[in-house]
């Protein structure tokens, strides 16, 4: 009678609980990722809407994720059906490094589920994306010559300058008679001869023989 008992709440449990824990989170959650970053894409596969809920992410280094440690956790608005919501984890926020098994858990008021495990492996080794190549830098256009300054003219000749006429001699400055009692200082002797003299005698001598003459006539008179 047990046993009937017991068979009967599991086939009412497989009847009634799956279809209803299958209808209490009607997201749909798909995970994938590289070395960068692990993603998340969550919609309402069944149903109108979803309620807001939140995730966990589970990351271990070996086995099941699902056993490992929680490194993220987040919220999830509610959706409609239609509507996607993407969930970006930056592997560089990862303490334990890039590599690893990852998956997250959602969470919501009526149930909860997993997304499939990502598998992040060849970091350590990936190698780094190329670096996008520079844009050539245009070439400088060429300057353009520069024209050839003009020659300058010749100058002209400058006229040669007329010469200086000669200077005339300055007339040699008459010395200085000496003053008297003052005795002469060198240099040339005043002229002194004079013919005051030699007159007198001749006058005396005519004026003599004048009288001898008229004595002479008088005593012969």
């Amino acid at each position: 009678m047990l046993k009937k008992y017991v068979s009967g709440l599991a086939a009412g449990f497989l009847v009634l609980g799956v279809p209803a824990m299958a209808l209490a989170c009607n997201w749909g959650a798909k995970a994938e990722g590289d070395c960068n970053q692990i993603s998340l894409s969550v919609a309402v596969e069944r149903g109108k809407s979803e309620a807001a809920g939140t995730y966990d992410l589970y990351w271990s280094k070996e086995g099941n994720p699902k056993k490992g440690e929680i490194i993220e956790h987040g919220e999830i608005p509610a959706l409609k059906k239609g509507e996607t919501h993407q969930v970006v984890y930056d592997l560089d926020k990862n303490k334990n490094g890039h590599e690893g098994n990852y998956a997250f858990y959602l969470k919501e008021p009526n149930g909860s589920i997993w997304s499939n495990p990502v598998k992040v492996t060849g970091c350590s080794q990936a190698e780094q994306p190329a670096q996008p190549e520079q844009p050539n830098k245009p070439e400088q256009p060429a300057q353009p010559e520069q024209p050839n300054k003009p020659e300058q003219p010749a100058q002209p000749e400058q006229p040669n300058k007329p010469e200086q006429p000669a200077q005339p001699e300055q007339p040699t400055k008459p010395e200085q008679p000496a003053q008297p009692g003052q005795p002469a200082k060198g240099g040339q002797l005043p002229k002194t001869a004079t013919s005051y003299p030699l007159a007198i005698a001749w006058s005396g001598a005519l004026l003599a023989t004048g009288l001898g003459i008229l004595v002479f006539r008088k005593r012969h008179a």
